[in-house]
């Protein structure tokens, strides 16, 4: 496993996302301040901050109605490991496109000896 280096990550800053996020969706920051039963001040300083505790993030997702985690999963390098149930499902779908394939292929080796 590589050490983290914290000076070559390209962490996403947070409050950025949220000023992006409630402008692209029209959100109220009083609304949502109202939501989460905090104060617009406190809204207002999430917006301005690099990081934020995961708590928050999760109270803001369910206020928002978004799975901001996931989308913050997203931006991660793709050969990341996922959770098991995410796995189990991909190894799933896998299983499935390669027994579909080899059905497609003999269905069209029949085709190609009937003529």
């Amino acid at each position: 496993m590589k050490t983290y280096n914290a000076n070559n990550s390209s962490f996403p800053h947070f409050g950025n996302w949220l000023k992006s996020y409630i402008k692209r969706n029209k959100i109220q920051n009083a609304g949502l301040a109202k939501k989460l039963n905090r104060e617009l001040s406190t809204i207002n300083g999430y917006k301005l901050r690099k990081s934020i505790q995961s708590s928050i993030v999760w109270d803001l997702s369910i206020a928002l109605e978004h799975n901001i985690f996931a989308e913050l999963a997203a931006q991660l390098p793709t050969h990341f490991s996922m959770p098991d149930k995410e796995n189990k499902e991909l190894e799933e779908l896998k299983a499935k496109v390669a027994q579909l394939t080899s059905e497609r292929n003999l269905l069209k080796e029949i085709l190609e000896n009937r003529k």
